[in-house]
């Protein structure tokens, strides 16, 4: 009989094997509402996994009132290097201290990406875009400025007001020419394929926006322009650190 029943399998050869660094000790999981604004609910980390039963125990990350939740989330799994998705219906679960949680065994086929993010919320890039949109075989142009908040191998993440996101529509092709008000020297062109409202008790007006790149960008290449872009030595430090 196995004492530690909940434990990394190293098995290569095993589904876990392939969850390991995502289903991490310590990963953070966000548990939202399944609906258009996906409203965050909760907030946990991994303590332990068992893969042969698709199991991972989930800690709330503060202690509180006994949080009972039923229904259906939606579950963001996040480190350094991965994220991914899934949808699970719970039935009514009260989430003292723990919350023990199936996961669906074809989460990994198409939700795990390998591209380490970095989060640039708390820096202070401004970027400038020209947005192209098709409507009724017309191309509509507008001229915009948006906040930098994260960045990877295959694209970026902005955030908008709500007058610049009533501009945007997924598929709409988006060129930057600025950041921090200085000119690009290659310029970045790339196609929304998302567009979210953030989190209405943090911010209520505000909307995240994906863009995949058109084509693979030189990742290196970018975060020195980003270094470039801004006359702050401890955001270039940090940039350099980061690779």
């Amino acid at each position: 009989m196995n004492k530690n029943k909940y434990e990394l399998i190293q098995d290569k050869n095993n589904i876990g094997s392939i969850l390991d660094k995502l289903l991490e000790y310590n990963s953070e999981i966000i548990i939202s509402e399944d609906t258009t604004d996906k409203r965050t609910l909760y907030k946990s980390n991994i303590v332990f996994v068992n893969h042969f039963n698709h199991e991972m125990v989930l800690k709330p990350t503060s202690f509180g009132h006994p949080f009972s939740i039923s229904g259906k989330y939606r579950f963001y799994i996040t480190n350094e290097q991965e994220c991914m998705h899934f949808t699970c219906t719970l039935g009514k679960t009260t989430f003292p201290r723990f919350l023990v949680l199936k996961w669906p065994v074809s989460i990994f086929q198409q939700n795990t990406r390998k591209n380490k993010r970095i989060n640039l919320d708390h820096k202070n890039f401004l970027v400038n875009f020209t947005n192209f949109s098709l409507n009724a075989n017309l191309v509509k142009e507008t001229y915009q400025e948006a906040k930098l908040m994260d960045i990877s191998k295959t694209g970026i993440g902005l955030s908008v007001n709500e007058e610049i996101a009533s501009f945007l529509h997924p598929q709409d092709c988006l060129i930057f020419t600025y950041i921090n008000e200085k000119p690009l020297k290659d310029k970045l062109s790339g196609n929304i394929v998302y567009i979210r409202k953030i989190n209405p008790i943090m911010s209520s007006n505000n909307y995240t926006v994906g863009i995949k790149f058109n084509e693979e960008t030189k990742f290196n290449e970018i975060l020195y322009n980003l270094g470039q872009k801004t006359d702050n030595k401890d955001d270039l430090n940090e940039l350099k650190r980061l690779f």
